[in-house]
């Protein structure tokens, strides 16, 4: 039986690896918020980056600029696979 060691976004991600045990064929990704504080925004992800999260997407609306937040995201993780979900072509 499993059990969570709390109720974050990470514990989620780190029950279904678990419960995966070693079939690693499926990915397991997350979309980010595009508002808020970038910083409070990477050390969540870096959470989950440590708990197995495999990738993260980033998207852009309303001025929010995800090119800047994907190379922030890029230097303070080590291994996630960091994606653009949605970027303005102007």
């Amino acid at each position: 039986m499993l059990k969570s060691k709390g109720t974050g976004a990470a514990d989620v991600v780190w029950l279904l690896h678990s419960d995966l045990g070693h079939a690693r064929d499926m990915k397991l990704s997350v979309m980010l918020n595009y508002a808020g504080d970038v910083k409070a925004t990477a050390d969540e992800l870096g959470a989950l980056e440590k708990a197995g999260l495999d990738c993260v997407w980033v998207a852009e609306a309303y001025s929010f600029d995800a090119i800047s937040m994907m190379g922030y995201l890029a230097a303070k993780t080590e291994r996630v696979e960091i994606g653009s979900a949605i970027v303005n072509v102007y």
